[in-house]
C-alpha cells in the first residue's frame, strides 16, 4: 500500500478486528506517507501500549516531525504536542512558552482544540 489513506484505513480495520500490532504497523506506514490521522494514531499507540510497548521518545519525535516538517504541518500533531508540553507529559518538561507557541501553530492550521489551548495563555 503506497497511499497514506489506504494504510490508515487498513490500520482501522486491523484495530477493529482486534489486531493492535498490525494496526500500529499500518498507522506507522500511513504516517511515513504523511497522512495526518495515521501519524496521530501511530503516535498515540506509542504513548499508551496500543499494539506494542510504550515509546514516549519515539511518539514525541513523530509528533514533532509531523508538526514541524515542511509540507506536513499537521494540526492534530501540533495540538497533541502542545498539550503534552502544557502539563509536562510523556517525558517532556512543563513548558508554557513552548506549549503556547505550538498551540498557536495548531490553531493557525485549523485545529479548534489548539485554539482553545492557545487562548489559555493569552494575557
Amino acid at each position: 500500500m503506497g497511499h497514506g489513506q489506504s494504510c490508515f484505513y487498513a490500520g482501522e480495520a486491523s484495530k477493529n478486528a482486534g489486531d493492535r500490532p498490525a494496526a500500529r504497523n499500518f498507522y506507522r506506514l500511513a504516517c511515513e506517507r504523511m497522512w495526518e490521522a495515521g501519524c496521530l494514531s501511530y503516535s498515540r499507540s506509542l504513548l499508551d501500549e496500543r499494539g506494542g510497548p510504550v515509546d514516549h521518545k519515539k511518539a514525541i519525535e513523530q509528533l514533532t516531525d509531523a508538526c514541524n516538517e515542511p509540507g506536513a504541518n499537521q494540526a492534530g500533531a501540533c495540538q497533541t504536542l502542545a498539550s503534552a508540553y502544557s502539563v509536562g507529559e510523556y517525558g517532556l518538561p512543563l513548558d508554557n512558552a513552548k506549549a503556547k507557541a505550538i498551540a498557536e501553530k495548531s490553531c493557525d492550521l485549523g485545529d479548534g482544540f489548539g485554539c482553545l489551548l492557545a487562548a489559555q495563555y493569552e494575557d
